[in-house]
């Protein structure tokens, strides 16, 4: 068997030899190989087949230049080993900036919903005026997890497991928490509190949580029904789209989906105006529903996408580029906008049709910038984000998003704000004791509860395919993903 490694392979029955003549301004590009029929090849580089125009299947390596594992067929690992040219190897590892990236988002979270508590108790507007928009947090996670797990669903789409594997570390990840939580909250606590209103409140709108649809409830009834844990309607957008999005790239090729993503996000911008048009005051449901939050989840998806269609993975491509020039744009325009419609008052929405139309497409490509940054080693948004601190909060936002929500009367006993000679000087101490006590529970929770469902993801891993070359025919599958870091359901409100 006679093979090319660098350009573009073509099978044709038995054998086929590239037509593609060696390049002798690049002879590292391309390199003749003599195969035996019994042994196979494994690839290292990104590859991806495609027919060309005679109905033959084309296999073309991204990387300039390829390593070869060389084998015998039946696998028994007694195998010679080739190397043609330098190996290329895409990056299957941690991306530790990513983690970071979800640290400031659940400080950026939790910092909001800290003050907007210490703002009831004792109003300091300067403060307010800043930390009233940390709820974009929530536009970060989206984004980070529309990466993720875009990421994750294209690099497994020739394995056979696609789909189980998904689903099975999802729920690994997600569920346990999740509904220990719910139980805790809906079920424990009411019956052990009976007199309490805010724990009857919860309650009685349980089906909801237990269902993944607190967000739609939020937006039937225009107001927060949840009490203590509001905030897992986040949660239940994300679970909506992990229910759908896998079929969608399972089905469709990567530049359809490309295109699917951008005009969706669009779409978003107008599932909001039309809503606020078709029902007006109805403005949570332009918050909290799926089809009006997907521009943030379906531009991080884009991003995925693009990098997977770049020589070695690189964030080089247009939208890749163009996120990380808009980012500061998109993020001061941002900023005016809601200015506009920061709220005089807490319980007051404060929004307008400006802000609730166009403002979180804004944080969204912003965000979008943030991440694509972060995947460019040597630029200070990359080394920011490879913090210890940031990503310590990242690797336990999952617990603190969960936990600090319902936590908040705890604080408000431990911490009074207004026994303190200074408000300022009261609210920091009510930030800092409700950061503190909700990352020890955050730890607590993922070392002496998550941590025993997380050690069973091993066994659902992605089976992936390998490039077998056989005397009839040749099997070709994609195995190689980009940059990634395993994904926490983190958002919140």
């Amino acid at each position: 068997m006679h093979i090319r490694i660098g350009q573009e392979l073509a099978y044709e029955g038995r054998q086929r030899k590239s037509t593609n003549p060696p390049s002798e301004a690049h002879p590292s590009r391309a390199t003749d190989v003599i195969v035996p029929d019994h042994v196979r090849i494994e690839p290292f580089a990104p590859v991806f087949d495609e027919l060309d125009g005679s109905g033959h299947r084309r296999s073309r390596f991204i990387a300039p230049a390829t390593a070869l594992r060389v084998g015998s067929a039946d696998g028994t690992g007694g195998a010679a080993r080739a190397a043609v040219g330098p190996r290329v190897k895409a990056d299957r590892g941690h991306v530790p900036a990513l983690d970071g990236i979800r640290g400031v988002a659940i400080l950026v979270v939790v910092l909001y919903h800290l003050t907007l508590w210490g703002h009831v108790i004792a109003p300091i507007e300067s403060l307010w005026l800043w930390t009233s928009m940390g709820h974009v947090g929530v536009d970060l996670f989206f984004v980070l997890s529309g990466y993720l797990i875009t990421g994750i669903l294209y690099d497994s789409r020739g394995s056979s497991t696609y789909l189980g594997t998904f689903f099975a570390r999802r729920t690994l990840r997600i569920f346990p928490l999740y509904f220990a939580a719910v139980f805790l909250f809906a079920v424990l606590a009411p019956y052990a509190a009976p007199h309490n209103p805010k724990l009857h409140e919860i309650a009685a709108n349980q089906i909801w949580l237990w269902t993944y649809t607190s967000n739609i409830a939020v937006a039937v009834k225009n107001t927060w029904v949840f009490s203590g844990v509001n905030h897992f309607w986040s949660l239940a957008v994300e679970e909506q789209f992990y229910l759908v999005w896998p079929f969608i790239v399972l089905k469709l090729e990567r530049r359809t989906l490309v295109r699917l993503c951008f005009a969706m996000a669009a779409m978003a911008m107008v599932f909001r105006w039309l809503l606020i048009a078709v029902i007006p005051g109805h403005d949570l449901g332009t918050y909290s529903l799926t089809i009006c939050r997907m521009d943030a989840l379906l531009l991080g998806a884009a991003l995925a996408l693009e990098i997977r269609g770049t020589p070695g993975r690189a964030p080089t491509g247009p939208w890749a580029t163009w996120s990380r020039r808009l980012a500061i744009p998109a993020i001061a325009a941002a900023i005016f906008v809601s200015f506009r419609g920061v709220p005089a008052e807490v319980g007051t929405s404060g929004t307008t049709p400006l802000t609730d139309v166009f403002t979180p497409t804004l944080w969204s490509i912003g965000f979008a910038g943030l991440v694509s940054a972060s995947l460019v080693g040597r630029t200070p948004v990359a080394r920011t984000m490879r913090n210890s601190v940031l990503r310590f909060f990242g690797r336990y936002s999952y617990g603190l998003y969960v936990f600090h929500y319902p936590m908040h009367p705890i604080f408000e006993k431990l911490v009074p704000i207004r026994s303190f000679h200074s408000v300022w000087l009261g609210t920091a101490v009510f930030v800092a004791v409700g950061l503190a006590l909700s990352t020890a529970v955050a730890i607590a929770s993922f070392h002496l509860f998550e941590n025993r469902f997380l050690a069973l993801k091993s066994r659902f891993r992605t089976q992936k395919g390998r490039l077998s070359l056989e005397p009839a025919r040749a099997k070709l599958f994609t195995p190689s993903p980009g940059p990634r870091s395993e994904p926490d359901a983190a958002p919140a409100e």
